[in-house]
């Protein structure tokens, strides 16, 4: 019995010291979070609604106030667009897979709670499906479009021990929709192990 004592006491002392992120530690954080597109939704192409998503996330400590990573999100959702037909709305549906590189500057790294701030680059796919005109009750599927872009963003947010609340903001750029149909603004929340 004391010796799984100290191997849990040892195991809580080691996910403790990896949530404070010191210099040559890496953690893994999952989380889940809602996104708001172009601004409030409503700028840059079809509206979309508030849509929900989820990411993981590595990032490695390279000194006690910077860390670098990567996080890989999947966020999806619904809209409405009048592009497709006479002033009608069409159901959308949306898939979007992204990938970005992450650096983030920790303020107070010895704290309990540690605000940060950071900037990402990264870049994804998109998915749009058209379900079929809102005025029709025997809605058609389309087929599904699919597009590529880059993104360039900014974050910040609090850790608080070893959960981390941020405000995520991706500005997204590619050669086909110019009108930043896949630029989000996310509210997420992490939890690191």
């Amino acid at each position: 019995m004391k010796r799984l004592l100290v191997v849990v006491i040892s195991i809580i002392a080691g996910l403790t010291r990896l949530s404070a992120q010191e210099a040559g530690t890496g953690v893994i954080e999952i989380g889940a979070g809602c996104s708001l597109y172009g601004m409030l939704g409503a700028i840059g192409g079809p509206y979309r609604f508030l849509s929900p998503g989820v990411f993981t996330e590595y990032r490695y400590g390279i000194a006690e106030r910077f860390d670098l990573g990567a996080q890989l999100n999947y966020r999806f959702g619904n809209g409405e667009s009048e592009y497709f037909g006479p002033s009608t709305p069409w159901r959308l549906r949306y898939n979007q897979l992204n990938l970005k590189a992450v650096a983030d500057f920790k303020m107070r790294p010895s704290r309990t709670v540690r605000p940060f701030i950071g900037v990402a680059v990264g870049g994804g796919v998109m998915s749009e499906e058209r379900i079929g005109d809102l005025s029709v009750v025997n809605w058609t599927v389309h087929p599904k479009e699919e597009w590529y872009f880059g993104t360039v963003g900014w974050r910040f947010g609090l850790h608080i021990k070893r959960f981390r609340v941020a405000i995520e903001t991706d500005l997204a750029y590619d050669t086909e929709h110019w009108n930043s149909v896949a630029t989000a603004t996310a509210l997420n929340v992490g939890f690191s192990f």
